[in-house]
């Protein structure tokens, strides 16, 4: 290969999950074709078969259930609280850095705060709660250099009113009918 290796020590991705909430690996031959083309160390794990990793949010149901996202496989968040946000920032932010899934045109600023049930298409999600972000928010993709922002201003504002370390934008959601269509430009319903 030739080329220097992208990651220069070995990490491990599930090391905070306790073992028994750890996904199990492929095998030896994925980890060393793995490890043989990225030049590192590698154990390549799934999701799926036995492996259930349960959602450990508050709201989440007996059944709800995460892949490899931090808390919930669904993020929403309204262009208008972006633009509130922004409103408030020297230099605005673009909707990518939050990392949502889904984005929602026409509702009010943090509007969605409230919803407790929607479906878009023929998918139904419920709250999970509001998505307490994370440092990663401050680092601008473009140059990988970290700020303040947006936690800094965010913080004036949006604190969790049960813990006060938690700066909350967006909604998490669980995807109760666990199947569906979601398209772009697809009405959201309050049900």
């Amino acid at each position: 290969m030739g080329a220097e290796p992208l990651i220069k020590e070995p990490r491990r991705i599930f090391a905070q999950h306790p073992k028994d909430r750890r996904p199990p690996p492929c095998g030896d031959e994925p980890a060393e074709w793995l490890s043989s083309f990225l030049g590192l160390p590698l154990r390549l794990v799934r999701m799926g078969g036995t492996y259930q990793r349960p959602n450990l949010k508050r709201a989440a149901q007996a059944g709800d259930v995460v892949t490899f996202a931090d808390s919930c496989p669904f993020l929403v968040l309204s262009e208008a609280s972006l633009a509130d946000l922004n409103s408030r920032l020297a230099v605005p932010l673009p909707m990518n850095r939050f990392r949502p899934n889904l984005v929602v045109a026409g509702a009010a600023p943090y509007g969605e705060d409230a919803w407790t049930r929607i479906r878009i298409g023929d998918a139904v999600f419920r709250s999970a709660g509001p998505c307490a972000r994370c440092p990663i928010t401050t680092t601008d993709q473009a140059t990988a250099v970290r700020g303040k922002e947006p936690l800094k201003t965010l913080a004036t504002y949006r604190r969790d009113p049960d813990d006060q370390t938690d700066v909350n934008f967006g909604l998490n959601l669980i995807h109760e009918t666990k199947r569906g269509t979601v398209r772009v430009g697809a009405p959201v319903e309050m049900i």
